[in-house]
């Protein structure tokens, strides 16, 4: 038997960090519409059965040309049945498969490859063909699992491990003590960085200046909603376009990052009553809640404004 899809056995659209960082992109997304109308972009994710992030992108920004990239077709009745909007494609295969099967000549597009496993070679092979064809403006986000148990007990098996699953796209200055526990998201992040800028290294040889490509990272972060996610993502763009791409304002966004330092979405347990008397504060620095603790008042302050509201409702 096959290991049992995530969407059969987790509610993505109410998990708590997911639900944050979901709305944190879609923010974040907004700021592209300095170099484009919003709704000119493609975006290109995993649906599953929720469609959770394709619901909101479409409100809160105007996708209109969407694709849902799914590989358990045994169950495409169940995710055609699911679909909330007809401007939803949905392929069915493996993303690499798929991937290379669209059109990337100048579609801008924004493609969140959220991947619920771990580091491993099919992975990078949908990061370099991606980074090889997106063109310029497109936002390219990636999710993965950063638990480092998943390649062994210890480092040094680790690093074993990662380099016979990826080969030389493993930096050759990872060393055993980058891959501890603390210390694993910054290891990955570093193994994808490193690997998008050799692809457009190469990639730019033949390109004259203005039309050469940069990678300007914008995410770097973790969350937990019962296994540690690193989140890391940036915009694909031509050297031309650098003026434009400056007046964006990404990093008036608080979870703006464009280094190895991490973002950590941390989601306190707080009573709906304890909520409303914060919200009722904020944005005051001085904000408090009787019994509350002083981390768990500055982790909400951090996300109140993405906190998610869970209700119970007759549909």
């Amino acid at each position: 038997m096959s290991e049992q899809a995530s969407y059969r056995k987790i509610n993505y659209s109410i998990r708590p960090g997911k639900n944050i960082q979901r709305k944190m992109i879609a923010e974040m997304c907004s700021c592209l519409k300095v170099l484009r109308r919003l709704n000119t972009y493609r975006y290109i994710g995993f649906g599953s059965t929720f469609f959770s992030d394709f619901s909101l992108f479409h409100r809160q920004l105007g996708f209109r040309t969407m694709i849902s990239i799914e590989k358990e077709e045994e169950d495409r009745e169940r995710f055609e049945f699911n679909k909330p909007l007809g401007c939803i494609e949905l392929r069915f295969g493996e993303s690499t498969d798929i991937l290379s099967e669209l059109d990337w000549r100048d579609i801008p597009s924004i493609l969140w490859m959220d991947y619920d496993t771990q580091l491993d070679a099919a992975k990078m092979d949908d990061v370099r063909f991606l980074v090889e064809n997106l063109s310029s403006e497109s936002f390219l986000i990636v999710t993965l699992r950063a638990v480092a148990q998943d390649f062994g007990d210890d480092t040094r098996e680790r690093l074993t491990k990662l380099k016979a699953d990826l080969g030389d796209r493993v930096p050759h200055d990872i060393r055993p003590r980058d891959l501890a526990a603390n210390r694993f998201p910054r290891a990955l992040r570093y193994i994808i960085h490193s690997n998008v800028q050799n692809i457009l290294s190469q990639r730019n040889t033949a390109l004259p200046d203005e039309s050469r490509f940069e990678y300007k990272q914008l995410l770097n972060s973790v969350y937990n909603d019962g296994t540690r996610m690193l989140t890391i993502g940036g915009i694909l763009i031509q050297e031309g376009q650098l003026p434009s791409f400056s007046h964006c304002d990404f990093d008036s966004l608080d979870f703006y990052r464009d280094s190895h330092a991490l973002y950590h979405i941390r989601v306190p347990s707080l009573t709906y009553k304890e909520q409303r008397h914060l919200d009722a504060q904020l944005p005051s620095e001085s904000a408090s809640s009787p019994g509350v603790t002083e981390e768990d008042v500055k982790d909400y302050k951090n996300v109140y404004r993405y906190f998610p509201k869970f209700v119970e409702a007759e549909m």
